[in-house]
């Protein structure tokens, strides 16, 4: 059974791991590749290829768990770096609402979202 990757047709993207399972993290890195495999099979024209356009934050979750951690915010930091387009990434708790609201901000705040989905960007373009 094939599965299509969300990314061919997505706009923004958020990737989340839990910081006590690596796991999670490894299945975090094998999705960035996929979505820049998926766009970067779109960016063909005139047999020439452009870096893929993929806009994502990733999210390192259960930062409630720190004593069963086993994903280090560093690897956080290598998995934002690895590719153009991560807006940023973001350490959260969802069971303590810690740093929940900090996700969609780091798109806001990026200049690497697209246009025509960023308030801000339309905000100072429309004037």
């Amino acid at each position: 059974m094939d599965v299509v990757c969300p990314a061919v047709t997505g706009d923004l993207f958020v990737v989340a791991y839990s910081v006590d399972s690596r796991e999670t993290f490894d299945e975090a890195r094998r999705l960035q590749d996929q979505m820049f495999l998926a766009k970067g099979s779109q960016s063909a024209f005139g047999g020439r290829t452009r870096t893929p356009y993929v806009p994502h934050v990733i999210v390192g979750n259960k930062t409630d768990r720190e004593s069963e951690r086993v994903v280090d915010a560093s690897e956080l930091k290598a998995l934002v770096d690895r590719y153009p387009n991560c807006c940023g990434g973001v350490e959260t708790s969802a069971k303590r609402n810690h740093n929940v609201d900090e996700v969609p901000l780091v798109y806001i705040d990026s200049e690497s979202i697209p246009d025509h989905v960023s308030a801000k960007k339309s905000a100072k373009t429309s004037h």
